[in-house]
């Protein structure tokens, strides 16, 4: 199947599209809690912050991780090739990387 052919078939049927763009929207809503978790650790009055700030930063990892891992399994139930999903996995990680090292260096 051409790179066209197969272009066409998803917007036919636009689950994966939306499958994309849904994943997008939650990386987004990850580096809320990113930010919360450093700004809350950079902006810490008293003790008890800390603990708050470290649970955020562990929450976004694992939400991060969740949503990959839910990405994967819906492109593996979609069909989708192998060399694909390496593709998916590399721009989501580099989108990932760009939106923590734009907090850290807030």
């Amino acid at each position: 199947m051409t790179v066209l052919a197969r272009m066409t078939a998803w917007a036919k049927d636009d689950t994966l599209i939306k499958l994309l763009f849904d994943h997008l929207r939650n990386l987004g809503l990850c580096g809320v809690f990113a930010y919360a978790g450093i700004w809350s650790w950079q902006n810490a009055r008293s003790f008890y912050w800390y603990p708050v700030s470290v649970i955020l930063c562990l929450l976004t990892g694992f939400l991060v991780a969740l949503n990959q891992w839910h990405l994967q399994y819906r492109l593996t139930d979609r069909g989708v090739s192998k060399k694909l999903h390496v593709v998916f996995a590399i721009f989501y990680g580099l989108i990932a990387f760009v939106v923590l090292e734009a907090l850290v260096e807030r």
